[in-house]
Order: structure tokens, then sequence, then C-alpha cells
């Protein structure tokens, strides 16, 4: 059984190798039946992954080559058939790409507005589908035109896995360890002297030793209880570091480091109390830290190069002294009741105060986003000089009546659900408003709107809203209109809601 398989396999990467057979229906018609061979004769997975493989070849048919003569391949899915025949498991099935010949390994580029974290490079398949990055496949192995195993992802179950791919796969560049629930407590990289990408995700380890020297670009480590890091401070090419629901305490080992360009500190435990000296750090852009010990941050008024901060701490941030460059401010979770000090901060675009004490809007006139949710704001003042302001998100304060808007005009979005508002008004000179959401307010009546004929969307759901005069939203016909969930809904009848439905088509009771 062993032999027909093989030979099922070698026919095909020949065929393959010569260009023939990449017809649509052919593939189709080569992967079904393969894959039916498979089920009635009991091939080895080593052909089902070929099969497999088909979707991705090139028709040069140099990637399937390369598969073919890759000892190194080869050898590592003898490795995972051994493992299933022994321990009587389905055998692991792994996606196979050579990088330059049925895909493509990109440079991650991060965007100021995206908070996706940059860690493995992309990937874009040559065929139809385009993944985006590794982070959509669950086991993968790419190799580099020698036929040598260069980024690998894979679920262990067994401890020795990981060690088999310390011990031979010395070319990798990219390891990513997802649900290692084998038992192992020490995670020993140190052998892997040319890995630049390690991202371990939702794991058992407790501790993580790294290569003495090491060029590692990211080192992203989630929901996994690592408590210690050797040679943290040997990552001195570090761009990337992301720890998030880790048990480390400290952080001082990371001194200095003119490469380090984003750093997410994220603790769900609340272990990490000191975060390293900042001074260093020249060319941080991204910096996130949020854990309940964290008292104090040294120095980071010298980050010239920090575009986005995110806090979430307990300490006060009104001594923080921000620096100028800052683009992205998010702070959430503190005791404050005043607005932090950013007279000198005129390049802040987009500012985040939630789950504080925040009582009242001052200053920020170069703001274009402002989200204060969930503050005890009670009343809305102080914003007639934010001349640039776009998006404004008040949910989850106290307000009572919507007023000092009328400045706002070149205010698109307002968000004030969750709020303790009974009339809707102070609307009049929004020209370039677009959508306003009321959901969840003391809302009683929909009294005259009709002059808001530039609205996209108006929601006012979850309001206490049981009359309804229709006159009031003649002329909103291109709105859409959400009155959802309020006694309304009850008091009108079908035949009734099915009239308005009918002249006005963006209507949802």
């Amino acid at each position: 059984m062993m032999n027909l398989g093989t030979s099922l396999k070698d026919n095909n990467l020949a065929e393959l190798s010569s260009g023939k057979g990449f017809k649509k229906s052919m593939s189709n018609i080569r992967k079904s039946f393969f894959m039916l061979l498979s089920l009635m004769l009991g091939l080895t997975w080593q052909f089902n992954a070929y099969a497999q493989e088909l979707d991705y070849a090139d028709k040069s048919g140099k990637a399937a080559e390369i598969i073919k003569k890759s000892k190194q391949y080869q050898d590592f899915l003898a490795f995972q058939e051994k493992i299933a025949q022994e321990n009587g498991d389905r055998v692991r099935k792994f996606e196979t790409f050579v990088d330059g010949y049925n895909t493509n390994l990109i440079n991650t580029t991060d965007d100021l507005s995206d908070i996706v974290y940059g860690a493995f490079p992309n990937i874009n398949i040559h065929r139809k589908t385009k993944i985006k990055n590794f982070e959509f496949l669950e086991n993968y192995v790419v190799l580099n035109d020698s036929g040598n195993v260069t980024y690998l992802s894979v679920s262990p179950k067994y401890s020795f896995e990981i060690k088999y791919v310390i011990e031979n796969f010395n070319a990798l560049k990219g390891l990513s360890i997802r649900n290692d629930n084998s038992g192992l407590a020490v995670l020993d990289l140190k052998k892997l002297k040319n890995v630049s990408y390690v991202k371990i995700h939702k794991s058992k380890y407790k501790k993580l030793i790294l290569p003495s020297e090491n060029e590692i670009v990211s080192l992203e480590i989630l929901f996994t209880p690592i408590n210690e890091i050797s040679n943290l401070k040997s990552m001195t090419s570090l761009q990337n570091l992301v720890l998030d629901g880790v048990k480390i305490k400290s952080l001082n080992e990371l001194t200095e480091n003119s490469y380090l360009q984003r750093m997410d500190i994220i603790s769900s435990s609340n272990s990490i109390k000191e975060i390293p000296d900042l001074s260093g750090f020249i060319n941080l852009v991204y910096l996130t830290f949020n854990s309940k010990n964290i008292e104090e941050i040294k120095n980071i008024s010298s980050l010239k190069s920090l575009k986005r901060l995110s806090v979430g701490s307990s300490f006060n941030f009104q001594e923080i002294d921000f620096p100028d460059s800052l683009v992205h401010l998010q702070l959430a979770g503190m005791q404050n009741t005043r607005m932090p000090n950013l007279k000198g901060n005129i390049n802040l675009k987009d500012l985040t105060i939630s789950r504080t004490r925040i009582r009242s809007i001052e200053r920020l006139e170069e703001l274009e986003k402002l989200n204060l949710i969930k503050n005890e704001i009670s009343e809305i003042s102080g914003l007639n000089n934010l001349k640039n302001l776009k998006v404004l998100n008040l949910l989850g304060n106290g307000i009572m009546k919507i007023q000092g808007l009328s400045k706002l005009v070149g205010l698109e979005k307002i968000n004030l659900q969750y709020n303790k508002i009974e009339k809707i008004e102070g609307f009049e000179n929004l020209p370039n408003l677009e959508s306003v959401l009321l959901g969840y307010n003391e809302i009683k009546e929909i009294d005259a709107i009709n002059f808001m004929t530039w609205l996209d969307v108006l929601s006012l759901n979850n309001n206490p809203i049981d009359t309804f005069d229709y006159q009031s939203i003649v002329g909103l016909e291109n709105t859409k209109l959400i009155i959802r969930d309020t006694p309304l809904s009850d008091v009108l009848t079908d035949e009734e809601k099915e009239k308005y439905y009918d002249t006005h088509r963006y209507l949802r009771f």
C-alpha cells in the first residue's frame, strides 16, 4: 500500500513538473480521484498532502520539484507519520509552500490606523485566493529554493515534536507554536540562531530560552504563563515585542534598543510591575501597556518617534509628560477627574479616554476623533474649538441634554447611546453630519427632525418612544431610520408599519 501511494505521488509530481494538466477542471477531477483512492486504499498522509499541494502549485512545476527533492521536508513528513502510527493518531496535515514559486513572503507593513500586529511576513499565494498572513493557517511549512524549511507553524501534541524542529531545522527563520499542551515547561530555542520571528500562542510553557546571540525581529507571547525569558537583553535587533497574558514581573532586562518600533505589554493577571526605562527606545512608534500594578512610566517624553500610545493602568495620567509626536492616544481605567495636560500635543488626531471619572472636556483643538466612552460626563461643553473634529463618541455617560455642538461644522459621526437624553435637539448647524446614534436613552417622542435631510443613519432604538407622527420624518426618505425595540413597535399595527415602509424604505420599527 505504501509503494502504491508513493508511486502515484511521484507520477503526479512528474506531470506537475512538466507543466501539464493545469486546467481547472482537470485539476479538480485529479484531486477528487486522489482523495477517493486515499479513502479506498488507505494511502499514507504523504499522498494526501500532495493532493493538497496541487491547490498552490505554480505552472512552472518548480515548487513541486523542490518539495520532492527536499530531504528535510520529506523527513519531516515521515516523522509526522511515525508519530501518528506509534500513538494511534490521525496524521497532522501541513499546507506546504515554496517561497517565490507558489507563494511570496512580503514584509509586513503597519498603518497607524490599523492595530494588527506585524509579526510574520504576509503571504500571497499564487491562486485566486489570497491569504493576508500566516495567522489564517493552522499548520504550514514554507521551504526556500534550496528545500530547507524556513517557516513553520505547528500545534504539537508531544514534547519531542518541538525538540525535533530545534534539532533539524537550523535554517528556520519563523516559528509559530500554537496550543502546545504536551506538558513541556521550558521552551529552549537557543540552537535556532537564525530565527527572526517567534510567536507562542495559548501554550503551557513557564520559561523561554532564546539564543544568546540572535537576530530576532519579532517576539509575540500570547496567553501563555511564561514567567521568565532568558537572554531578553540579547535581542538587539528586536522591532516588535508583544507580551499578552504572561506572568513576567519585570522587563528591566530589556534595555536600550534603537530598532524597537512596537512594544505591547498586556498582563491579564496584572503580574507586570515594572517596564524598562524608555529613554533608550528612540525609534519606538507604538506603545501599549495594561497592568494595574504599573505605577510609573520612565522618560516617556523622550520618545520623539512615538505616534500611538495606549495605557490602561491605575496611576494619575495628569503627571505624564506626553511626547509631542503623538497622533493616537488611548487612556483607560484610571481614576482621574480632569483631562490630561495635552496642550503641547499639536499632532494629536485621535483621543480615547474611557472608564475614568472625567466630568468635563477641554482643549484638544486639533483632534479629528474624540472617544470619551463610559466616563462621568454630564454635560457637553468645551468643544467649540475642535474645528477639525469628525467623530465624537460619548457613549455611556450621564448626559441629559444635547448641546454645545453648534461649532463642530465638520462633525460626521456622533454616538450618544446609553445616556439620559430626553429630546432630539442640537443638530441644526451640522451640515456634514452623517450618522447619529441615540439608542438606549430616555427619548419619549420624535420631534420634528425632518430638517436633517443630510443624515445617512439615525438610530433611536431602545428608547421609551410610544407616539409617532409621520410628518416629523417627511424628507428623511433616504435616511436609515431605526426605531426598533421601543413601545412604538407594539403600538403600531402591522398594516400601519407596512404603510410607512411603503413611503420610507429605510424606516425600521
